[in-house]
C-alpha cells in the first residue's frame, strides 16, 4: 500500500504525509529558519506574505525600491526566485505531483509560525523558556495530524449522504482563522465545483448570512478565544439551525458541545488560538478528497484549463 501511494500519490496521499513532513520541518529549527533571517532588519516593521502570479515582480520592485529582505519559502531549491531572494526556506515536501496542494500548504503554515517565533526571539520579546514552550506546543499539535485526519475521516463516513447532495458549503470562524476559512473557500470551489465561502464571523453577520437556504450546509470552527466571540459564533448557529437542518461543527476547544445535535467533529483541543489554524484545515482537506470521490469527481481532469491564459495570467 505504502509503494503504491508513493508511486500514484493522490491528494489524500500527501494530506498523511502532513505529519511526518511537519515533523522534519519542526526538528530543522532553529537552523533553516535562522540563516533566512541572518541578514534581516533587527527589528522588522512590517511583513508582507505575496501570492504566486506577483511574486517575481513584487521581489524586484522591492529590491529597488527599497532594502527589504526578501525570504522565498518553496519546495523548488533552485527556481528564478531563490536566484533573486535574499534567503530560502524549504518546505521539505518536495514538488506536489498532484493538484490542490495540502501538504505544502500546511508547511507553508508551519514555517511562516516558526519564522515569526525566531524574530521574536532575535528581538529579545520571546525568552528561550517561552520559545520551547512554544516549539513544546507545536510539537504536540503535529503528533495528532494522523488522529485529526482518522476523525475527519470517520465524520465524512457519518455524513456521506448530506455531504454529497449538498449543494453549497460555507464555513465560519473567528478573525484569527481567516486564512483557514480562505483556503476551505478555494478548495471546496475548486475540488466540489459548486458554491463554497469561508467568512470571518464579522463578515457573516454583515450579510453572508442572507445567502442561507434549507439544503445550505455550514460547518461553524469553534476555537480557544475570547469567549464573547464563541458565544456570537453560537447565537450565529443557533438562529441558521432555524433555516437549515445541515448545521456542522468542529471543535477545538476540548468542550462538549453546548447543543448535543450529534453534528459536531470534536479534534484535540488547541490552547493557543494562533496554532489553530494549522489543524483546523485539516477536516476541511479530508472532507473535500472524499465528497469529491463520493460525488465521481475526477481530480485528475482539471476544469477551464485554458482560463488563466484567456486573461492573461500566463
Amino acid at each position: 500500500m505504502t509503494l503504491m501511494m508513493m508511486n500514484n500519490p493522490t491528494m489524500l496521499s500527501y494530506i498523511r504525509r502532513e505529519q511526518p513532513v511537519l515533523e522534519r520541518l519542526l526538528a530543522s529549527y532553529p537552523k533553516q529558519i535562522t540563516a533566512a533571517l541572518a541578514h534581516a532588519p533587527k527589528h522588522p516593521q512590517h511583513w508582507l506574505i505575496v501570492n504566486d502570479p506577483t511574486m517575481l515582480e513584487a521581489i524586484n520592485k522591492a529590491r529597488a525600491a527599497s532594502h527589504a529582505h526578501t525570504i522565498i519559502i518553496t519546495d523548488q531549491k533552485e527556481s528564478a526566485l531563490t536566484d533573486i531572494a535574499d534567503a530560502t526556506c524549504d518546505l521539505m515536501t518536495g514538488k506536489e505531483s498532484v493538484p490542490y496542494i495540502t501538504l505544502s500548504f500546511q508547511a507553508i503554515v508551519l514555517t511562516l509560525m516558526l519564522l515569526t517565533v525566531r524574530s521574536a526571539a532575535l528581538q529579545e520579546r520571546l525568552t528561550e523558556l517561552a520559545v520551547n514552550q512554544e516549539l513544546d506546543e507545536f510539537s504536540f499539535l503535529i503528533e495528532n495530524m494522523n488522529q485529526t485526519v482518522q476523525r475527519a475521516n470517520d465524520f465524512y463516513r457519518k455524513f456521506t449522504i448530506d455531504f454529497t447532495n449538498a449543494p453549497q458549503f460555507t464555513a465560519i470562524g473567528a478573525n484569527v482563522l481567516a486564512g483557514t476559512l480562505a483556503e476551505m473557500q478555494a478548495k471546496f470551489t475548486e475540488i466540489l465545483r459548486v458554491p463554497a465561502h469561508g467568512y470571518s464571523l464579522a463578515s457573516f453577520t454583515h450579510g453572508g448570512f442572507m445567502g442561507v437556504h434549507e439544503d445550505h450546509c455550514q460547518f461553524y470552527i469553534e476555537i480557544n478565544t475570547d469567549p464573547a466571540v464563541m458565544e456570537q459564533l453560537q447565537a450565529v448557529k443557533t438562529y441558521e439551525s432555524r433555516l437549515t437542518p445541515h448545521i456542522y461543527t468542529i471543535s477545538l476547544t476540548g468542550e462538549q458541545p453546548a447543543v448535543n445535535d450529534d453534528q459536531t467533529l470534536l479534534l484535540d483541543p488547541v490552547t493557543d488560538p494562533y496554532k489553530a489554524p494549522l489543524m483546523a484545515i485539516i477536516p476541511f482537506q479530508v472532507l473535500a478528497w472524499f465528497i469529491a470521490k463520493s460525488r465521481g469527481i475526477n481530480l485528475n481532469h482539471l476544469m477551464y484549463q485554458d482560463f488563466q491564459k484567456a486573461i492573461n495570467l500566463q
